[in-house]
């Protein structure tokens, strides 16, 4: 635990204190008006204003320089992506819809090749047809069904054509109409080599053109198997303003960078020291439905560290006992201009119990915490060079309770789950269950034979095992606070099986060496924490880090004959000596009476919908967490 946590812990555990008053009003904000139509403009007798925390400051606002998340929550307020994912479904947002079949904006028509024509392979680059390239035919979408070329053979594949429709009377945020022609630019602007993008998807598309003021014809190069045309839509950028220019100028010009022109919710006001302000854009497409809330929106750019970000989020301090003291780096208070969201740019994975005391010690809670996942699982990894401990891992799933891990270990924040792909967990139909992992393991020859569930099982004709051997096995970790804990509490599960872990601490210099010792050869059980994706394990087994992480992944036959198959599928989680724990978690925090904010929406940024945020008696009654 650091300095700083621990202090918080005092602080809150303190009687005394010195009460904060939460009605804070909003400063005035100047607004300057660029040449806005009266027809559109909004009054109000006093500007309101949307501040969000982000954990460091963006190097480009310039859509192919953005790599950071900073950058794409800031462009997430400025530009609509065209389409938005909520609850697994994919909505338009600037698109009239997405090409299909039924609507008729996706087409695929067979085509006959000759050696030379160009062609996308099966790993999706564009090539010319030459004897070995291996291919889709048509009809065909997967790997089991793919070709390679013999040079003589006749080819015939599929060639898709997209079309895209715009909506109608979007306008860029100095009210200049947005077209098709803008996509056009924004694809010849991506091709370019200068432009520091990858190309693989752009050499997918034979040609890109305007069809009309809203319509786009794609036309993609034979072969091509995907089943979301999305990434072949190029978001638009401002031809009118930027055409004049080379591709040279604007990858270095303010405008661009810092004050690029907007089609979404809000529009670039100014840069400061700290910050980036923004305001509502007059031109906004949903501006009809009181859309954005906020006159102004600032970015306000604080630290990576969770304490301070918490200390500066808006909330009623006085029910909670908090001296009034000084959490921020720079040694001014924060109480009268403080943040209503904090994104996941900052790390919060410290702050976890002062958010189950904010959250669960109070019939209230004093903020919100959004802990959506992010890919990154933790497991208990089982050595897959010694059978006898893998037999075990339908048992040993069986004999950990997921949620009484995960209250004590994240103070149910992380998300427990039973699957190495996704999240799944139903608390009230879950793995756990003791009494039959128990029963399974008298059956396999496991003896509890003094009724002690603080003593290990003993063998008894256990194949390949000496009998009287304890069921006792090793978890190597690292020496750290959160590992320890971890381990303790796997440890208390898996005796009431009466399973024993020999939890073996090690320093970093020595857990951290790589293959060829004992922690790496010998182990039995190993925690592990990996971004698991839908090529999990096959990923892992050919490259260093990999068997790093995994000891003994590329000599498992089961996953190395299955990732070295024709089939493109997941592995089956059955073939995988891997036990899933929980997921770990993204935080964004913000004021209790913040509506809208729904991070699970989109992978880019906890902002997909920042135009529908808002607090306090204007919150929409449809717009609620």
């Amino acid at each position: 635990m650091s300095n700083k946590k621990r202090i918080s812990a005092l602080i809150f555990s303190l009687l005394l204190s010195i009460l904060i008053c939460s009605c804070k009003p909003n400063l005035p904000v100047d607004q300057t008006d660029i040449s806005q139509p009266s027809d559109e403009q909004t009054t109000s007798i006093q500007n309101r204003k949307l501040t969000v925390c982000l954990g460091y400051s963006p190097e480009s606002l310039f859509f192919y320089k953005a790599t950071t998340q900073v950058e794409w929550d800031i462009l997430q307020a400025m530009y609509d992506l065209p389409t938005i994912t909520s609850d697994g479904e994919t909505f338009p947002t600037i698109l009239k819809g997405i090409p299909s079949h039924e609507n008729g904006g996706l087409e695929i028509t067979s085509t006959a090749l000759i050696e030379g024509d160009m062609l996308v392979d099966t790993s999706g680059n564009t090539v010319p047809l030459e004897k070995g390239v291996q291919f889709f035919p048509s009809g065909c979408s997967t790997l089991d069904c793919a070709k390679k070329w013999d040079g003589t053979e006749s080819v015939l594949v599929d060639k898709v054509k997209l079309s895209f429709q715009l909506l109608d009377d979007l306008k860029w945020s100095d009210g200049t109409p947005l077209t098709a022609q803008d996509s056009v630019f924004s694809y010849v602007l991506a091709s370019d080599p200068l432009t520091p993008i990858d190309k693989t998807l752009i050499r997918q598309i034979a040609d890109y053109k305007a069809i009309d003021q809203s319509t786009l014809s794609v036309s993609l190069f034979p072969g091509v198997i995907s089943q979301n045309p999305l990434p072949y839509f190029f978001n638009p950028l401002p031809l009118h303003a930027w055409g004049d220019y080379s591709v040279a100028e604007i990858l270095q010009a303010p405008f661009a960078n810092e004050t690029p022109l907007s089609w979404g919710a809000y529009r670039i006001k100014e840069w400061g020291t700290d910050s980036i302000y923004l305001e509502r854009n007059p031109y906004y497409y949903r501006a009809a439905e009181g859309l954005p809330a906020f006159e102004e929106l600032e970015f306000r750019f604080t630290s990576v560290q969770g304490d301070t970000n918490l200390a500066t989020l808006d909330f009623d301090y006085a029910p909670y006992e908090i001296f009034e003291y000084n959490w921020s780096p720079d040694g001014s208070t924060h109480y009268m201009d403080q943040c209503d969201v904090v994104d996941s740019t900052v790390d919060f994975s410290d702050q976890y119990d002062m958010f189950d005391y904010l959250l669960d010690y109070y019939i209230t809670p004093a903020i919100l915490v959004n802990n959506p996942s992010n890919e990154i699982l933790e497991g208990l990894w089982l050595n897959p060079q010694k059978g006898w401990v893998t037999d075990l891992q339908p048992i040993l799933s069986q004999c950990i309770d997921r949620s009484y891990l995960n209250s004590k270990l994240n103070y149910g924040i992380a998300l427990p789950t039973e699957s190495i792909y996704t999240v799944s967990y139903d608390a009230a139909n879950n793995l756990y269950a003791p009494d039959e992992a128990a029963q399974a393991l008298e059956t396999l020859g496991w003896h509890d034979d003094d009724g002690d569930p603080g003593t290990a099982r003993v063998s008894n004709e256990v194949e390949s095992i000496q009998n009287g051997t304890a069921l006792t096995l090793s978890l190597p970790i690292l020496n750290d606070p959160f590992y320890e804990r971890e381990a303790e509490l796997l440890q208390l599960s898996l005796q009431d099986c009466g399973i024993q872990l020999d939890i073996q601490p090690y320093q970093a210099a020595d857990y951290y060496q790589m293959e060829n010792t004992p922690i790496y050869k010998d182990y039995d059980v190993r925690l592990v924490t990996q971004r698991i994706t839908a090529e999990f394990p096959c990923t892992m087994v050919a490259t260093e880090a990999g068997n790093f992480t995994f000891p003994g992944i590329s000599k498992d036959e089961k996953i190395s004959s299955q990732c070295s198959g024709s089939s493109n599928l997941e592995i089956p989680e059955t073939s995988i000596p891997l036990i899933p724990l929980f997921y770990h978690v993204d935080i964004s925090i913000a004021r209790s009476d913040l509506c809208g904010l729904s991070p699970s929406g989109q992978p880019s940024s906890d902002l997909w919908n920042i135009e529908e945020f808002d607090y306090g008696e204007t919150c929409s009654a449809g717009i609620k967490n």
